[in-house]
């Protein structure tokens, strides 16, 4: 299997039945082609400047961040199925979405990331629908993060106290709302602007939080693994089957679905990571470990060493634990990684929003504007977009919303996963530098439980779930038909798209059929198959 490869060598590794698109592409494409694929070249791409290790840590914050929010799975089921679920659910979830976003990322190395899979499986309109519920799901999730920051910075300096047992009564809900508004847009902006500063700030920063943020687990680790006693791992409710009629499956499901999702906005990095084909695949192998062992190490500590109930485990409660095991000194220290590592958290998912609107952009799905670069080569308009639903959406009360982020995010991973199978049968001769070891079947059966698994999230929603993401779905449908206006009429200017009529046409002269790639095989941001490659290949 290879890795990827290099302009110096990519002729030798590619494949005998793929030609270069220019040998193929019949000639009134041409000029269409080269206007087309001018900001996916490397003449003009961005330095590539994400490491492996940036990456990894990238996604990792756009996953999980650490443990911090783990605890009510445990009062919701019981120690066995907590510990159960987050040792099964990352094999069944997280590993098949890894490793299409590893194959896929590698195909397509570009910013607009999973939306182009939407689009050279669907077309554009499905893509637009893909871009929207991915955004907005996006943004939402994104708008909690200086929330709780604040939260924790304001309960330490007015009750000189993190700990979540702390008496005193300020809190971010005490203050009015202007007052309210204006912290978290001081917050937003300050977090923001780093995003503006370029992607190898965030990634630096986040490898450096991540550090801090990890590291008083460690310590709860070793105070903590002397202390363990095993039984306690297998505590369940009464009843059959080991308590499941006692589970709350509707909260718990939820809650280990948002832990472990989000795995696909590592592709949107792809136009900007250094030789793709290797890190990607390199970078989601160290990321699920990452996400596995925070998650799973912490909650056999917490769960073993402890003496309290379980049914008392809630949000904050590894502060709690961290008290009991250490004193009062690691409970705060929790408390504090748990606040800076909203920092990360933010600043991934900007990143990855922001970067997937502007890949849109150089598609062609959104106006050129999107795609506007600063001098730090980010996307300015992008991130002013983000920010601005932020800090509108930072004021509202996001209770409920958790639920309706992840019914909107189901239907969009249902896209990408449908746009990954069709992709290996239409397209399936599209130099993939990084490829999943399993034939078309193979992966069929290796999204069976995903898809299972989505089917039940959407039967367990709530009817207002369901009115309030039908409502949002139409106005995404609505924003396609927008967009489709501005684009006929010349309100807006955007880059240019080939059309589906052309491809059918180019495929033919390729003599590659159904396994001819679409639009110069998906031609990456910053070049094509790897740094400094710009030959798309064909199916021969």
């Amino acid at each position: 299997m290879q890795y990827g490869s290099t302009a110096a060598d990519s002729n030798a590794d590619r494949p005998s039945n793929m030609q270069p698109l220019h040998d193929v592409l019949p000639s009134s494409l041409h000029s269409r082609s080269s206007m087309r694929s001018r900001s996916f070249d490397s003449s003009s791409s961005p330095h590539r400047s994400i490491s492996t290790l940036g990456l990894m840590i990238l996604t990792f914050y756009s996953v999980s961040g650490g443990p911090f929010g783990s605890e009510p799975t445990v009062s919701l089921s019981s120690p066995l199925w907590a510990i159960l679920g987050y040792t099964l659910f990352p094999l069944l979830w997280s590993v098949p979405e890894s490793l299409i976003v590893a194959e896929l990322s590698t195909a397509y190395p570009e910013r607009s990331g999973f939306v182009a899979w939407v689009e050279e499986a669907f077309g554009h309109r499905a893509a637009l629908v893909e871009g929207y519920l991915s955004w907005f799901s996006g943004v939402c999730d994104n708008s909690l993060y200086p929330v709780l920051f604040l939260q924790y910075l304001i309960s330490y300096v007015g009750n000189g106290d993190l700990s979540v047992e702390s008496d005193g009564e300020v809190d971010l809900l005490s203050y009015n709302i202007l007052t309210r508004w204006l912290m978290l847009s001081v917050m937003i902006t300050v977090l923001s602007y780093l995003n503006y500063r370029g992607l190898n700030i965030v990634s630096n920063t986040s490898i450096f939080i991540c550090l801090l943020s990890l590291l008083p687990f460690m310590v709860f680790f070793c105070v903590g693994v002397g202390k363990i006693d095993a039984s306690r791992w297998f505590a369940v409710p009464e009843g059959r089957w080991w308590g499941a009629q006692s589970v709350d499956w509707a909260g718990y499901m939820n809650i280990l679905f948002w832990n472990l999702n989000y795995w696909d906005s590592a592709s949107i990095f792809a136009g900007d990571v250094k030789e793709p084909g290797k890190a990607f695949p390199r970078a989601m192998f160290g990321a699920i470990i990452l996400v596995i062992a925070c998650y799973l190490i912490p909650l056999l500590i917490g769960i073993g060493a402890s003496t309290a109930d379980w049914r008392d485990w809630d949000d904050g409660y590894f502060e709690v634990v961290g008290r009991e095991l250490a004193g009062k000194w690691l409970g705060v220290w929790i408390v504090c990684a748990a606040g800076i590592s909203n920092i990360s958290l933010y600043c991934a998912e900007m990143a990855s929003d922001s970067y997937q609107l502007s890949g849109m952009a150089d598609r062609g799905l959104l106006p050129k504007l999107f795609a506007a670069k600063s001098r730090y080569d980010t996307p300015t308009y992008s991130i002013l977009l983000g920010s601005a639903f932020c800090m509108v959406l930072a004021t509202f009360d996001f209770s409920e919303l958790i639920e309706m982020v992840n019914f909107l995010y189901i239907f969009a991973q249902m896209l990408e996963f449908a746009a990954f199978l069709k992709l290996r049968i239409s397209a399936d001769t599209v130099y993939r530098p990084f490829r999943i070891p399993l034939s078309t079947k193979g992966c069929f059966a290796m999204l069976c439980f995903p898809f299972l698994f989505m089917l039940v999230m959407i039967c367990l929603a709530s009817l207002k779930t369901w009115l309030v993401c039908g409502g949002l779905f139409l106005l995404g449908v609505s924003f396609n038909f927008f967009v489709e206006v501005c684009r006929k009429r010349g309100w807006l200017e955007f880059n240019e798209m080939i059309d589906a009529k052309l491809l059918d046409g180019m495929r033919e002269k390729g003599g590659g059929g159904e396994g001819a790639g679409a639009e110069g095989e998906g031609l990456g941001e910053g070049g094509g198959r790897e740094e400094g490659d710009t030959t798309a290949l064909m199916g021969g």
